[in-house]
């Protein structure tokens, strides 16, 4: 009886092995298959650098053709022909670029010539905008820097909560409140305790979500250069870029904080007097004008529309919105607009890139995809990173 019993289970557990392995090997048939399928169409593509070449590269400039580009341990200079860049240039030597580096546990800046700017004493550093950046000691106390190492702020309280909006521009906690400060001019703007996230919006403006929601909509303001509410306080649902004049907006006419039961939908392109010009009824979310024509997604295509409102071409999205769904305009729509004849796509799963009559020039296979010199594109592929020429 013992024997038999234990035949049964050998026998099974045989079975859920070899089942195991069938459902194994078809998944990772699925897996590899689909990036042959995706690298088949890679090979048309003017690839300045391949995806296996290094870990990631990192652009050093919005149109600046300079690029740091790692492998393990090491850090290497590039430049927009993908050629390995002497720190002992004299253009490096000059250059006022400083980039984080950790020694031991801890980190510290460095010029693009190696040599050490501001030694590594601090548990975290983040990257340089405008000048300055956050940095923090004891894991949780953070301040504010210069590049010449010197501490121009520091929070009084809850410094956990610092956080760079934009060069300057530090949102912090005081007395309690969140203020927002300029580190140049020590000035505080203390009226900002119904702001949360931000974004540029363009033209020196700040889109902020509001610290409050209802309905599932999680309303907005738009801050001018000094964080003081525009247009009388007017709530958005949705606030994209300004370019050519014009930003796309939900804005929710007639509600406020306290009275938002009954309330209109606008939904299009605003000026900056504040007044819908261009009606996008069904849009969940439009990307800025630029070349004369915008991307505008709505619940399940994209379309492409000139300053007229007609439309040019449109295509189906690969995952439509939802009811739930988090749009990210920073993240994941920033850089989708028109540059050269072609704009950065984002069909909710990958990224790609069309021209104006809606061709596919690279197919919308990559994670990740962004502008980088006046021809070129970084990319990731599965955790690989490369460079586009773009023809």
């Amino acid at each position: 009886m013992k024997k038999s019993k234990t035949k049964i289970f050998i026998l099974f557990v045989v079975v859920l092995a070899v089942s195991v392995s069938v459902v194994a090997g078809i998944f990772f048939y699925s897996i590899t298959n689909s990036i042959l399928t995706d690298q088949k169409s890679f090979h048309s593509l003017d690839w300045i650098i391949q995806l296996n070449q290094y870990d990631r590269i990192e652009a050093l400039g919005a149109d600046q053709e300079l690029y740091i580009a790692y492998t393990g341990d090491e850090d290497f200079l590039i430049d927009g022909s993908g050629k390995r860049v002497a720190r002992s240039s004299d253009d490096i030597k000059n250059s006022h670029i400083l980039t984080v580096f950790t020694e031991g546990k801890k980190q510290g800046y460095k010029h693009l010539d190696g040599k050490v700017a501001i030694r590594a004493e601090f548990d975290e550093a983040y990257d340089f905008d405008g000048g300055y950046a956050k940095v923090s000691k004891k894991g949780t106390d953070y301040f504010v820097i210069d590049t010449n190492g010197r501490t121009v702020f520091t929070p009084e309280e809850d410094a956990s909560n610092l956080e760079q909006i934009d060069g300057k521009y530090f949102l912090f906690y005081r007395e309690q409140h969140r203020s927002v400060i300029n580190v140049e001019t020590g000035q505080i703007t203390e009226d900002v305790n119904l702001y949360d996230m931000f974004h540029h919006a363009g033209g020196g403006m700040v889109a902020a979500k509001a610290d409050f929601a209802w309905d599932n909509v999680d309303p907005m303001y738009l801050l001018d250069k000094n964080f003081r509410s525009m247009h009388s306080g007017q709530l958005y649902g949705q606030i994209g870029c300004f370019g050519q004049g014009l930003c796309y907006v939900q804005k929710l006419v007639g509600a406020t904080e306290e009275d938002h039961e009954d309330y209109q939908i606008e939904n299009g392109y605003m000026n900056h007097d504040g007044k819908v010009v261009l009606t996008t009824e069904k849009a969940i979310l439009g990307c800025k004008f630029a070349e004369g024509m915008a991307l505008v997604y709505e619940k399940s295509h994209i379309r492409c529309i000139d300053q007229s409102g007609k439309v040019h071409f449109s295509f189906k999205l690969a995952e439509a919105f939802n009811r739930d769904s988090d749009v990210n305009f920073e993240y994941n729509y920033a850089q989708c607009y028109f540059r050269n004849g072609k704009a950065i796509v984002y069909d909710r799963k990958h990224y790609g890139l069309v021209d104006k009559k809606g061709n596919w020039v690279i197919q919308p296979d990559f994670d990740e995809m962004t502008y980088a010199g006046t021809d070129k594109l970084l990319v990731e592929y599965k955790g690989m990173s490369g460079m586009i020429r773009v023809k």
